[in-house]
């Protein structure tokens, strides 16, 4: 599994390691009309050293800095 984050994060990724656990972590959205809390939504494990890669992940966002990490069991 792989995944990205703006180019303004990549001092923060660079110093992610293979082995590192990882918390995703979403902050307070609007869903239509319904605030939806912050929250805790999936643990991972690194499994690369950070790369970049410009092809979009998203529709919205470019996300060159990128990780691949595994689950370490279901996302919350």
């Amino acid at each position: 599994m792989s995944g990205g984050v703006a180019k303004r994060h990549k001092n923060t990724i660079a110093k992610i390691k293979p082995g590192d656990k990882l918390i995703f972590y979403v902050k307070q959205e609007r869903k239509n009309k319904e605030v939806l809390e912050p929250k805790i939504v999936g643990i991972f494990e690194a499994i690369s050293e950070p790369s970049t890669d410009s092809t979009r992940i998203f529709k919205s966002t470019l996300t060159p800095t990128r990780l691949t990490r595994s689950g370490l069991g279901s996302s919350l």
